[in-house]
């Protein structure tokens, strides 16, 4: 009835109005002289007439009334990386959504439907297109605008240059105009002087039907809105459309101006060939005609339609369609500017600028870059490798500090995962990281990596799925960049140096950068560590750093050294490169060698194997060539490492640098390039250069510098000064140990550094040693030069972290001269001692590892020492209770020599005999003297956990000896055993003491205890060629009683290669009457397919009566399925009546899918009648790639009545992202199964879809409205990945009113990650907080705290629920806010009473809300410290949490905080302890309560809190004073101190009458008398002292 209403009024308006049109008509068509009745006919016919041509413009105008129309730009299709954008503009008067829109009957479909053009047919043709609608009112007849096209024109410019601010995005444009629609685009174009960039990104503009030269037709609409201007028509619009008006003359005008600028942009025209009929019959000719229609393009194209049709299509197979697709292709052949832009940024990235040069010279391809590069996750718990501030810690060992240990490899993250969606925080789930800092040691290989990373980014699409485009920036080329940095800058100057006129595309750039997601790019940012300068406020450049590394998505790589702290946001993950692993190295090596050997035409095909053999023989070498720089120069010197036989890391480092001198030699003294130089002459020949690097080296290590700029070498220039004209920067640029900065030779800011920093340490120490021989003062040079004695610098740095390796290749370097090492280790063991004495004896310890063992009476001096240290912390560790995590010992660095070993094991404990195997590797057991007294403690000992740890040891020692080391000799070792009488051991080719080791093993086969029969079998698994008579022993195992007893000997017959012989008698237990005994042998045998008995044998077993016999042999037959018997064997147990025998068969031919009667049998088996069966089929296929046939019969079992194939099914399918079309319309098929168990599992298949066509999507929009609320649920979170589309958005938004609460928190949770949702939306998330249901509360409150940021309106309404009495209205709102509350005042107070909730989820969320403020005012630090004094721990815990990160707390605030240190809480002491430790300044009272804390603490408390603890020495040093200053306070520190130098690196030391405390790196230094004096019985009474001067009793009472 109201539709009816509204065409009468239409109607009767218009007929009110015929009395003028009739006038007007009479007066164009007869005259105003003819009357009579022929003019009363004309009359009466014109009448007629108008009213036939005014009915449709009636419908339109009650549709019109019916409706809202959109107004602007509306959005059709909105894709994520859009490529351009199509901006259609409908025509005069039209409905922006009708207008396109075709309701018409197509061959293909049957039946009338209705096709948009711009949202069914452009949206598919082109899904990377972004497609806006631009609606205006251009209405002429009645309520008409008081307008202009150039007005619409305006607003069209003025929304495209908003929408792109608001995306901050450039993309292609494509214009579409359709009639009038054509005029108002060339109105904005026309207009669009200070938004020149719109003009210069149109690549095309399709004119349909524009009247350029006006419409015949105009006249008459023109009288007919000139008749009704009483109804409000307008004549505006059609009088400038009139034939050749001026209006549209001065139009083309100034589009000719704005057509030179659009360059390269296409402009196509349709017009119509059909005359347009009124009423279907009247006919009123061509609206707009070709010559019109034709315009600025070339040519005009003629389509068979008429004038409303040029803008409608039915299908995307028609005339009209393909012209429109046609046009728009060829437009698009115009690159956008970000495709230029990465084109440009690839093509940079040259050949030789990825090229891995090695030392040598040549080319490393990129599949010998090993850059899995052992990369594992940081920061683990229970990891006190790293601080909370991301450093890595003290690392006691050599190879933990050169980061060359083997990691777990479960802990190993390969490089194409790096971005894969994992686990970040502990309390989130898992997502994709975004933000990753890789960490790595000198000549580990980061720059490496990088080269590897832009390798796979551009030639194998690494990551592609993720990012767009690739920025590395090597860090060091900033150096040196001055004025004010912007990105821009950086990007003309890394990839558009020479590119004419990049501003455009510079821009666009920045423009994408600045977006959440970064505009997809990747910034990969080489070299942290480089401008660790500009990481401070400080620096000119801070602000632009700042800049590049709070970047959304960045991957940085840098030196261990660096924090990261203030404006910097964390990164989601932090890994660390540590090198190659073991398998690498050798395939590295075989690599290399073969290369080296065909560039130079020799043949060695033994050189790689005596390469490895060296390197495990000398294992210590074989860890430090897992650095890819040191295994490189490794090999290259091989000539000269093979030559010296290295024993100690000094060895190698000598041999290393005897071939670089050589490969140097020709470029440094082009004379001698011809001639062979002996290793003796090398250092003659290049005397100034050695002296130069060891300056060079020494200076920088002194100064804490590993990267050499101008401005240093200019500090350092007289110092290093050469001889002879040489100048500083040719000649490092000619020596293979340092390199320099990727830049041109005369770019003044060139940097160099060395290969690796070892090598650095080794040249510093060969400074040092060169002025200890020669007596000479080593001059510290700086701005000012100081000279100290190398004695008198010994022993003021000697502690120092530093200097660790200096000393080390010190301590080998002196062994040229007996007399000079001496002297080394006694003014080593000269005062000033540590007073503590673990950093002490680590020093020691390492120094004599680089001694020769020639010299006897040294070692076994400074051997009997750390024995006797090592019984100390022993027994001092053992007598505290420590966390579980403190088990660094001595005696298990790999540096503890093997003599010390030996005597300890003298001690007559069992418990510290197990403490010592522990601390054993493979490589320390290997020695002669240790395996000797293992043995011996195998044999004679009664205690089983001892037995088991020999066993352990003796595992892991034989898995890593080598065939060449363990081989059995033709003369046999008889047993003496009683249980092993006349057994043949053997006897081993060169070292005898293994066969007396494999006895003590085999004496355990038969012990009473499973545990230790299992350990000994495993022993003998890491032994590939046992005796036969050892294997018989083993094969007997076959037949234990115990399961595990059965398996280890299983695995160790596996590894023999003396079986074949004794195959019989393994294979005479398949006739056990033991059906375990018969599936292990059958293991065993499973090896040994290839004899045609043993085949047969397993064959007969798949009749067996007992279906796991069959299962067994099943399994064992798989491993040969190129066997045709086999093969069909196992195809017939398809047919079994038991469905496990079915299964088992189904998985052993997984492998084999490829042969097509096996995938039919498989795909047979979907129909079997057990679902077990059927689950057995799915599972095979789970790792295969899938044909389309195999998908659909996946899709098919979807509606199987068993839950569990179903749930295989779908589980499946849901690991298949790109389904073909075909087969995700046979998924929405399944919409229609009555259960909604199968329309579920749909729904979560096509979740996981990367992309759905729109037919798939509008299914899945319909089942909005499904009855079940699961099944709406599992819709809205697919449709939650295709925000972008309008459509989805508002179905989503909608369904925020639905009755079931479920359906409610899955429509808000799927708009979680939606940045900056509209204000209507916002208002029902905030309605939805008072839901009755958590969940829903929950999801709004989740919604609310991911917006960027809140309008005010809706800011004000969440704060208003504070005062809510409901506690989870309060919750969900506290979590709201915990983003949202920056800077807010009023709001912070507000939260400040929820601290004291009674609810901990409450105090924890209030707590969360407000701990992110930056500075929180007085009135809120009062509040909190009130609640601090309430003394209920349970707040005080939330209370001090919210204080953490306050660095500037009120004096009043920090005595309350210094009150809790002594709270029966540890936590709470723990967390009162943090807040003080960040406070920039602390009162001597507060400096005092901590002081007494180290009295008042036990053990377990101190080591709790020890990290912050040794931050506040750092950062306090008065700390140390107020300590000192009382007996009590002396001791606790004392106490401390000892306890944490076990662990860390912690030296205390008094020397010239001041103290110094050295924690790490760092070294406080204060006035002090000689602390020893004041402490007394320091040591538990129970504890020995050690051998060590500043421990012993007599030292105290001095």
């Amino acid at each position: 009835m109201v539709g009816l209403l509204h065409f009468a009024i239409a109607s009767l308006q218009l007929c009110v109005s015929c009395i003028r049109i009739d006038t007007a008509l009479y007066i164009t068509v007869v005259g105003r002289a003819m009357i009579g009745w022929l003019g009363w006919v004309t009359t009466c016919v014109a009448v007629f007439g108008s009213l036939l041509f005014l009915y449709p413009l009636a419908s339109r105008i009650r549709r019109r009334d019916l409706e809202p129309r959109p107004d602007g730009i509306q959005i059709i299709s909105d894709p994520v990386n859009a490529k351009f954008e199509i901006v259609a503009v409908h025509g005069l008067g039209a409905h922006p959504e009708w207008t396109w829109t075709c309701n018409a009957h197509t061959v293909r479909e049957g039946p009338r439907r209705r096709t948009h053009l711009l949202r069914d047919l452009l949206t598919e043709s082109f899904p990377k297109a972004r497609i806006l609608s631009f609606a205006h009112n251009s209405d002429w007849l009645i309520n008409a605008p008081v307008k202009t096209a150039q007005q619409i024109g305006e607003r069209l410019l003025d929304q495209l240059i908003e929408d792109r601010e608001r995306r901050r995005q450039r993309l292609p444009i494509v214009f579409i105009g359709h009639s009038f629609g054509g005029i108002i685009i060339k109105e904005a174009l026309c207009r669009s002087g200070d938004a020149a960039e719109i003009v210069h990104d149109t690549c095309g503009i399709l004119f349909l039907g524009t009247p350029h030269q006006g419409s015949p037709l105009s006249v008459f609409r023109f009288i007919i809105a000139w008749a009704t201007t009483l109804l409000g028509s307008s004549i505006g619009f059609l009088f400038a459309l009139r034939r050749h008006s001026d209006q549209l003359s001065d139009l083309d005008s100034r589009f000719d101006n704005v057509r030179k600028n659009l360059k390269d942009a296409e402009i196509c025209s349709l017009h119509e060939t059909i005359p347009f009929y009124v009423l279907g019959f009247l006919s009123i000719g061509l609206i707009v005609d070709r010559d019109s229609a034709k315009g600025p393009a070339d040519k005009s194209i003629g389509i068979n339609t008429n004038h409303s049709g040029l803008n409608k299509c039915s299908e995307s197979s028609g005339e009209l369609y393909e012209a429109i697709l046609g046009a728009i292709v060829k437009f698009r052949q115009r690159a956008s500017l970000l495709e230029r832009g990465d084109k440009q940024i690839r093509d940079s990235y040259t050949k030789e600028k990825l090229d891995i040069v090695r030392l040598s010279g040549s080319i490393l391809p990129m599949s010998q870059c090993y850059i899995n590069l052992a990369i594992i996750r940081k920061n683990l718990p229970n990891d006190r490798s790293a601080d909370e501030f991301g450093r890595p810690g003290f690392r006691p060992s050599l190879l933990q500090r050169l980061n060359v240990e083997e990691p777990n490899k479960e802990l190993h993250v390969n490089l194409p995962n790096l971005f894969d969606p994992c686990t970040i925080r502990d309390d989130e789930k898992n997502r994709q990281p975004r933000r990753i800092l890789i960490r790595g040691r000198p000549g580990v290989g980061k720059t490496t990596l990088c080269k590897k990373i832009v390798h796979d980014f551009i030639y194998d699409r690494l990551w592609n799925d993720y990012f767009t485009r690739l920025l590395w920036v090597p860090l060091r080329r900033l150096q040196g960049r001055q004025g004010r940095y912007k990105l821009t800058d950086l990007f003309h100057d890394e990839y558009f140096p020479l590119y004419e006129n990049p501003e455009l595309i510079l821009n666009e750039l920045y423009q994408g950068c600045r977006k959440p997601d970064a505009g997809g790019s990747l910034f990969l940012l080489d070299g942290l560590d480089e401008i660790r300068p500009h990481l401070s406020r400080d620096s000119h450049f801070y602000e632009f750093v700042q800049e590049l590394l709070n970047q959304p998505n960045v991957l940085v790589t840098s030196r261990p050294s660096v924090q990261l702290q203030g404006d910097f946001r964390p990164f989601d993950l932090e890994l660390e490169t540590i090198g190659f692993y073991s398998d690498q190295v050798k395939q590295y090596v075989k690599y290399v060698t073969t290369v080296d050997a065909s560039t130079n035409n020799i043949e060695e095909p033994e050189k790689s194997q005596k390469i490895l053999s060296s390197l495990e023989e000398h294992t210590l070498i074989g860890d430090l060539v897992c650095i890819p720089i040191l295994l490189d120069a490794f090999c290259f010197a091989w000539d000269d490492v093979s030559g010296t036989e290295p024993q100690t890391m000094t060895d190698l480092y000598q041999a290393i640098e005897t071939g670089l001198w050589r490969k140097d030699l020709g470029r440094l003294v082009p004379a001698a390039s011809k001639e062979y130089v002996l290793s003796v002459e090398l250092e003659g020949r290049v005397h100034d250069e050695i002296v130069l690097l060891e300056k060079l080296a020494f200076a920088g290590l002194y100064h804490d510098l590993t990267v050499f700029d101008a401005k240093v070498l200019n500090m350092l220039s007289r110092y290093l000064a050469m001889p002879n004209g040489k100048t500083i920067d040719q000649t490092l640029r000619d020596i293979s140990f340092i390199r320099s900065s990727n830049v041109s030779p005369n770019d003044k800011n060139r940097n160099y550094y060395f290969l690796h920093l070892t090598l650095q340490e080794y040249f510093a120490a060969r400074h040092f040693r060169r002025s200890w021989a020669e007596g000479k003062d080593l001059e510290l040079a700086g701005t000012k030069v100081k000279k100290l004695h190398p004695v008198a610098f010994l022993q003021r740095y000697k502690y120092l972290e530093k200097f660790d390796i200096v000393w080390r290749f010190a301590a080998g370097l002196l062994g040229s001269d007996a007399e000079h090492q001496t002297q080394f280790f006694e003014a080593i063991e000269t005062e000033p001692l540590d007073l503590l004495g673990p950093a002490h004896h680590r020093l020691l310890m390492r120094c004599l590892f680089e001694v020769h063992t020639s010299n006897k009476f040294m070692r076994k001096r400074f051997e009997i020492r750390l024995s006797s240290w090592s019984i100390f912390e022993y027994n001092y560790k053992g007598g505290i209770t420590l966390p579980a995590d403190r088990d660094a010992f001595i005696m298990r660095e790999m540096e503890f020599p093997t003599g010390a070993l030996s005597k300890l094991s003298e001690e007559d404990n069992d418990h510290f005999r197990i403490h010592i195997l522990k601390s054993l590797n493979p490589r320390r057991i290997a020695s002669t003297e240790i395996l000797q007294v293992v043995v011996l403690w195998l044999r004679q000992s009664l205690n089983q956990e001892l037995v088991l740890a020999v066993l352990d040891c003796l595992k892991e020692f034989f898995q890593n000896l080598s065939d060449e080391h363990f081989q059995i000799t033709r003369q046999p070792l008889i047993s003496q055993d009683s249980n092993h009488k006349g057994t043949v051991i053997g006897k081993f080719e060169y070292r005898s003491d293994l066969a007396a080791t494999l006895q003590a093993v085999m004496e355990n086969l038969e012990n009473d205890s499973s545990r230790i029969r299992v350990t000994a079998l495993l022993v003998l698994r890491g032994l590939s060629n046992l005796s036969k008579e050892i294997l018989h022993l083993v094969i007997k195992k076959l037949g234990n009683s115990n399961s595990d007893v059965q398996d280890a000997a299983v695995r160790a017959l596996e590894t023999q290669s003396n079986m074949p012989a004794l195959i019989q008698t393994v294979a005479a237990k398949l006739e056990d009457t033991n059906l375990d005994v018969q599936r292990v042998a059958m293991r065993v045998l499973s090896n040994y397919l290839d004899l045609p008995e043993i085949h047969q044998a397993i064959v007969s077993k798949l009749e067996d009566i007992d279906f796991e016999v069959q299962c067994a042999a099943i399994q064992a037959l798989e491993t040969r399925l190129d066997v045709p018997v086999i093969l069909q064997a196992l195809l017939a147990k398809f047919k079994d009546d038991n469905p496990e025998v079915q299964c088992t068969a189904i998985r052993a031919l997984e492998k084999r899918l490829d042969v097509p009667v096996i995938l039919q049998a498989v795909l047979a088996k979907f129909k079997d009648d057990d679902p077990k069966v059927q689950c057995a089929a799915i599972d095979v296929f789970q790792e295969h790639h899938n044909p389309t046939i195999i998908l659909k019969a996946m899709v098919e079992k979807l509606e199987s009545n068993s839950y569990d194939v179903l749930w295989m099914a779908g589980s499946f399918l849901r690991r298949q992202s790109n389904l073909p079309e075909d087969v995700l319309q046979a998924i929405v098929a399944k919409f229609d199964n009555k259960s909604a168990d199968v329309r579920l599992a749909a729904l979560e298949i096509l979740e996981e879809q990367s992309g759905l066509p729109k037919a798939i999507l509008d299914a899945v929009i319909a089942m909005l409205h499904d009855d079940n609320s699961s099944v709406k649920c599992g819709t809205i979170r697919v449709l939650k990945n295709h925000l972008s589309i309008s459509t989805v958005f508002q179905e989503i938004a909608a369904r925020f009113e639905d009755d079931d609460p479920d359906v409610r928190c899955a429509a808000i949770e799927g708009l979680q990650n939606y940045p900056s949702l509209p204000k209507a939306t916002l208002q029902a998330v905030v309605a939805n907080l008072e839901s009755r249901d958590l969940g829903v509360q929950w999801a709004a409150a989740d919604v609310l705290s991911k917006q960027s940021s809140l309008p005010e309106e809706i800011r004000r309404a969440v704060i208003a629920k504070l005062e809510d009495s409901d506690p989870n209205v309060l919750l969900a709102v506290l979590k709201a806010l915990q983003w949202q509350s920056h800077g807010q005042e009023a709001v912070l107070r507000k939260i400040v009473p929820s601290l004291e909730n009674d609810s901990k989820k409450i105090r924890h969320a209030a707590a969360t809300a407000i701990q992110e403020q930056p500075n929180l005012s007085g009135e809120i630090l009062q509040a909190v410290a009130h609640i601090i004094n309430k003394k209920d721990q349970r707040d005080q815990k939330v209370a001090l949490s919210v204080l953490h990160g306050q660095s500037y707390l009120p004096e009043a605030i920090l005595e309350t905080i210094a009150g809790e240190l002594g709270s029966s809480s540890s936590h709470v002491r723990r967390a009162a302890m943090k807040v003080l430790q960040e406070q920039s300044r602390l009162p001597d009272s507060v400096l005092s309560s901590i002081s007494r804390t180290l009295v008042c603490a036990g053990p377990w408390d101190l080591a709790r809190i020890a990290d912050v603890l040794l931050r506040m020495f750092k950062k306090f040093p008065k700390l140390l004073t107020i300590s000192l200053g009382d007996p009590d306070s002396l001791k606790g520190l004392y106490t401390f101190l000892l306890q944490e130098s076990l662990d860390q690196h912690i030296a205390w030391y008094h020397d010239g009458g001041k103290l110094y405390l050295v924690i790490d790196g760092d070294v406080i230094e204060y006035e002090s008398r000689d602390p020893r004096s004041m402490i007394d019985g320091i040591l538990p009474p129970d504890v020995p002292a050690p051998d060590y001067p500043p421990l012993q009793p007599q030292s105290f009472s001095k």
